[in-house]
């Protein structure tokens, strides 16, 4: 099977500009932050079984980019949603991996 393409065309961009010094500190910081991990579901499902993952902890993530003043909602490699469920609010971050490895990538 192949891989998904993501549409890159210049045409629909703009305010393109080069990697900022405090980005290039935040993705210094972030790529020792990749590790190793197995999903509380998949371990309770297949207890010693289950698949090893890796990627960060989005809350690390978070703080990368706090640690040099930035506010990491603003990018779109961080996601966060909140939503009701049964009159509680749960909330949950998320990571956008192909945008995260092109930023670890433009401090290489």
């Amino acid at each position: 099977m192949t891989g998904t393409i993501n549409t890159s065309d210049e045409r629909e961009k703009q305010q393109i500009r080069e990697v900022a010094k405090k980005e290039r500190n935040v993705a210094v910081k972030v790529k020792p932050l990749i590790r190793a991990f197995k999903y509380n579901d998949s371990v309770k499902k297949k207890g010693e079984g289950a698949r090893v993952h890796f990627g960060v902890m989005a809350q690390d993530l978070k703080k990368a980019f706090e640690s040099e003043g930035l506010r990491a909602g603003d990018y779109a490699l961080l996601c966060y949603d909140e939503w009701e469920e049964e009159g509680e609010v749960k909330s949950r971050y998320g990571v956008r991996y192909e945008q995260l490895m092109a930023f670890i990538l433009s401090a290489l």
